[in-house]
């Protein structure tokens, strides 16, 4: 397992509503164009039904750090739901079944 750092943007129809970030294990380091499969979360925690998530985030990017111990930093596709209920709910599952954080963005509303 390679431990690997994440970060997507999440969006409502309204705007940037925040990021998801963290560190996570993954079997191998993915490259830009793959994805990631959030479909198989930590024992107990079930899956989330959200619209406009899948359950499947496209890497866009991929960062290597220079120096040799580093971890690598991928940077996700961008998220959109349609309302802040929905936030909500996908920041407590990426939480809870991968132990990734939710940073909401200054002028959102909502709360994770």
């Amino acid at each position: 397992m390679q431990r690997i750092y994440i970060d997507f943007s999440v969006f409502a129809p309204f705007g940037a509503v925040g990021v998801i970030d963290g560190y996570m294990e993954c079997s191998a380091t993915p490259r830009a164009g793959e994805n990631i499969s959030f479909t198989s979360p930590k024992p107990g925690v079930p899956p989330v039904v959200v619209p406009g998530f899948t359950g499947f985030v496209n890497v866009e990017h991929v960062v290597h750090s220079a120096n040799a111990g580093g971890p690598v930093a991928l940077s996700l596709a961008t998220v959109t739901l349609t309302d802040n209920e929905y936030v909500s709910l996908l920041a407590k599952f990426m939480e809870d079944g991968f132990g990734l954080g939710f940073t909401p963005h200054p002028n959102w509303l909502g709360s994770a």
